[in-house]
């Protein structure tokens, strides 16, 4: 009887071509086996994963590594992976190795959260005297708030945050600055007769 054939003349599988693993070779990608060509009609496939070192030798079976395809974990990093692949019909089983994969890249490192961004609204009015005060409601993410109010024409103007209880008064230019929370804040602006601009911004995030 020839070596390898059952004893009802039915030969066992053998590979042609070694089984191959496909994939990028980094952590958490997914790499996958390629079983290749095999004779004798297998009827089923069953797999093991091993981790290897650097070098392809000294490899160990990966618990619970049993599917044809398989995630890289952060463990794999520095190490070659391969996979015994077993092929099956009514004769019995034989089993190929794959040649190792290259070596396993860490994860990339995340990319640094943008630093925040100030959000600015700017506002212009005019106080006469139908209007002595004037309001603008400014929505802002959250963070440092600075209110600043820019004039020419009147002495001074007064700017105010009633919310958090902040009244400014003086020439020129006038700035409230202050941390708030994600909101709507209403400023307002009284004490004279002129145009103005309001620009307020926030950090963003």
């Amino acid at each position: 009887m020839a070596p390898g054939t059952a004893p009802g003349g039915i030969a066992m599988s053998r590979y042609f071509r070694k089984p191959v693993v496909r994939g990028t070779a980094v952590v958490v990608c997914t790499v996958a086996l390629s079983t290749r060509s095999w004779s004798n009609s297998p009827t089923a496939y069953a797999y093991q994963w091993q981790r290897c070192d650097a070098a392809g030798v000294g490899c160990a079976a990966i618990a619970a590594a049993t599917a044809s395809g398989y995630t890289i974990q952060a463990a794999d990093a520095g190490y070659r992976l391969e996979v015994a692949v077993t092929a099956f019909n009514s004769a019995g089983s034989a089993t190929a190795l794959s040649a190792p994969s290259q070596v396993v890249a860490a994860a990339p490192a995340p990319s640094p959260s943008p630093s925040p961004t100030a959000v600015s609204q700017t506002f212009s009015a005019s106080l006469n005297p139908a209007n002595p005060t004037r309001s603008s409601s400014a929505t802002v993410a959250g963070g440092t708030l600075v209110a600043q109010l820019s004039f020419s024409k009147c002495p001074s103007l007064t700017l105010a945050l009633p919310s958090a209880a902040i009244s400014v008064t003086g020439p020129s230019i006038v700035v409230i600055t202050t941390t708030v929370a994600a909101g709507t804040y209403v400023f307002t602006v009284s004490g004279g007769r002129c145009s103005f601009t309001l620009t307020v911004s926030a950090a963003a995030g």
